[in-house]
């Protein structure tokens, strides 16, 4: 998600060259010498060899100095992954339309 069609085509052909497996609603149970147990719906596999396991798992907001500052400051902003996760591009935007305001 978030890469424009070009790079997207690119990236699963070139995925599909090198023999990656996408598995998607995919629970992994256990990684095992040379393997990985994974879980999709109802159904348990071991699959193997592998030698990299990628996770991509999401992504939450980490916002621990707010509430640790905002007594001490008569103003606290919060702007980009503290914010919510997203792209660089979007959080510079943030801190210059921030910027400007102030």
């Amino acid at each position: 998600m978030g890469l424009g069609p070009a790079a997207r085509y690119f990236l699963r052909r070139r995925m599909a060259e090198k023999g990656i497996k996408i598995l998607t609603s995919t629970t992994v149970e256990e990684i095992v010498d040379g393997g990985v147990r994974v879980k999709t719906g109802e159904a348990s596999q071991l699959l193997g060899p592998v030698d990299t396991v990628v996770l991509a798992t999401g992504a939450e907001s980490l916002n621990e100095l707010e509430p640790k500052v905002k007594d001490m400051v008569p103003e606290v902003y919060v702007i980009g992954d503290a914010a919510r996760p997203g792209k660089i591009m979007a959080t510079v935007e943030q801190a210059a339309d921030l910027a400007r305001q102030l």
